[in-house]
Parts: C-alpha cells; sequence; structure tokens
C-alpha cells in the first residue's frame, strides 16, 4: 500500500466521523463546543433547533459520500496528485456547499422568527 492510498483511506474516515456527528446533530442541545456554530442559530434556540434536524441528515449523507469517495480512490488507478487533488475537491466542495445550505437556511429561519416574534408582540400590545 503507497502513502497516498494510506492518507486517503485516513482521510476517509473523517467521513465516519461527519456520520456520526450526523446522527447526533437533531437532538443536540445548543452548546458553546459542537454544532452549526453560526449567527443565525446562536441568536434563537428555535433557528437551532430547526437548523439541526435539517443540517443533521444532511451532513450524514456528506459524511458518506466522503467515506465513500476516499475509499474508492484508495483503489482506483491513476496519477496519485489527481486523486487526492480529486478528494481535496469533492470533500472541500461538499463541505462548502453544506456550510453555505445551513447558513442560508439558518438565516431564513430566524427571519421567519423574528418577524412571528414582532407580529405577536403587535398583537398583544393591541389587545391590551
Amino acid at each position: 500500500m503507497s502513502e497516498l492510498e494510506i492518507v486517503l483511506l485516513v482521510l476517509s474516515l473523517e467521513g465516519l466521523l461527519f456520520i456520526g456527528l450526523g446522527y447526533a446533530m437533531p437532538g443536540m442541545a445548543k452548546n458553546p463546543l459542537a454544532g452549526i456554530r453560526i449567527r443565525a442559530t446562536m441568536a434563537d434556540e428555535r433557528v437551532w433547533r430547526e437548523t439541526h434536524v435539517r443540517g443533521g441528515p444532511r451532513f450524514t449523507r456528506l459524511g458518506v459520500v466522503i467515506l465513500v469517495t476516499g475509499l474508492v480512490l484508495v483503489v482506483a488507478p491513476g496519477p496519485d496528485g489527481v486523486r487526492l487533488a480529486l478528494f481535496g475537491v469533492l470533500s472541500i466542495g461538499g463541505l462548502a456547499w453544506y456550510l453555505w445550505d445551513v447558513t442560508r437556511y439558518a438565516n431564513a429561519r430566524l427571519r421567519h422568527w423574528r418577524a412571528v416574534d414582532r407580529q405577536a408582540s403587535r398583537s398583544s400590545r393591541g389587545s391590551a
């Protein structure tokens, strides 16, 4: 087994970490250490919960893609540099897509909940 194949094998195992975290995300309470920690999720508990329920399964799928891609590239023929570059592009690209998607979703949910809160505030002032 070449050094590159060992590197690809080790890097592909990060997919297992992503799979485990993805399964844990839907039930994850807001905390200072783990989870989707962006401005929108930290601003509102409801946004945290909704984003993790949506983001968890997607993070699991990303982990599966990283794991399978790495394992396939370990046995795939071809130049070492090309295989490593392909793994890097797919894993970093997948993670970038994931971050973009959950950020967009969390920001939309934060706008939604702020509008709901404003409406509830107006309703309670109007009826008092």
